[in-house]
């Protein structure tokens, strides 16, 4: 008997391609019918964040169901907490793959404050800069989250002359940019003298607000912060502290706490702060590389091998 798959979000033309490569199992893609088939169904894939959270929710998992594997296009899965009780579910995400937009945006962001580009942005050509426009090299930043996106910055950020460390909550392979790596434990001691910290960790309950006040006052005087990551690793009401009595010079946000930001909020109200909505992870190339990581783990499914960027329920949550 086929395998049956239900897919959301694909467009004509991929689906052609998915029919074409895997003739051994049985696609389906008629949203009217995914409550009446979904049970029957071995997996769910999804090429779009809205698609699945559109649906996921609304499954009842507790139901007798054949639901082998489910994934999620997203990088980030702090939002799918319900997933810890599916041990019998394998679940996957786009992790790594959001790498190279992500870190492109950190720079922007970063770049955005250093060149004063947002400070013209906000305030014309012919007002006065704060400072002078700040050159990079030399400067020594901290990675917070070394991970597919943090690696990128990476490689970004050794470009530009900075001098970079990392935190990581496990070991990784070192590589010639990084001058000295520290576990998430040590956090205290790698965020002194620091000129940047960029965010690019994912949020769990052990990373919930750990950019805070305690960790802030370490940073060298006139610091920036960058935040591609989550929102609530950020503790808002210290960033909005440490702005205010100068401390920090500025900060980059794509993600906020909360989010979005009500117009009136303090941080919208802060001169050297640039926040984007949320778009760090969007570019003309994801799509593509979503596409190629869920065919590839189709082949894998239909011959029973172990899937690719497979969430580890136990330590990523």
């Amino acid at each position: 008997m086929k395998k049956k798959i239900f897919l959301l979000g694909f467009n004509n033309k991929q689906i052609k391609i998915i029919k074409k490569k895997f003739k051994t199992i049985f696609f389906i893609y008629n949203e009217n019918i995914f409550f009446k088939e979904i049970y029957n169904c071995e997996a769910v894939i999804s090429i779009t964040r809205k698609k699945i959270d559109n649906y996921l929710f609304k499954i009842d998992f507790k139901k007798k169901h054949k639901i082998k594997w489910v994934h999620l296009p997203g990088a980030g899965i702090d939002r799918y907490s319900l997933i810890k009780s599916m041990k019998k579910t394998v679940f996957t995400n786009g992790k790594i793959i959001q790498g190279v937009e992500v870190a492109d945006h950190a720079m922007a962001l970063l770049l955005s404050i250093t060149r004063n580009i947002n400070f013209v942005n906000k305030f014309g050509r012919n007002k006065i800069f704060s400072y002078r426009p700040i050159e990079l090299r030399g400067k020594k930043a901290l990675i917070l989250g070394y991970g597919g996106v943090g690696r990128c910055v990476a490689e970004r950020a050794f470009g530009f002359g900075i001098k970079l460390k990392v935190v990581n909550y496990d070991y990784s392979p070192y590589s010639n940019f990084i001058d000295k790596f520290y576990l998430s434990e040590e956090l205290n001691k790698a965020v002194k003298d620091i000129d940047i910290l960029f965010i690019t960790s994912p949020l769990k309950e052990d990373t919930a607000r750990i950019i805070n006040e305690n960790i802030i006052k370490k940073l060298n005087k006139n610091s920036i912060i960058i935040n591609v990551s989550r929102g609530g690793i950020l503790c808002t009401r210290s960033l909005v502290k440490y702005i205010k009595n100068k401390h920090l010079m500025g900060a980059g946000l794509d993600v906020t706490d909360p989010e979005p930001l009500k117009k009136n909020h303090q941080l919208n109200k802060l001169k050297n702060v640039i926040i984007t909505p949320h778009i760090a992870g969007i570019s003309d190339n994801l799509s593509d590389r979503t596409f190629k990581l869920i065919l590839s783990n189709l082949r894998r499914f239909s011959k029973n091998k172990k899937l690719i960027n497979q969430i580890d329920i136990d330590s990523d949550l």
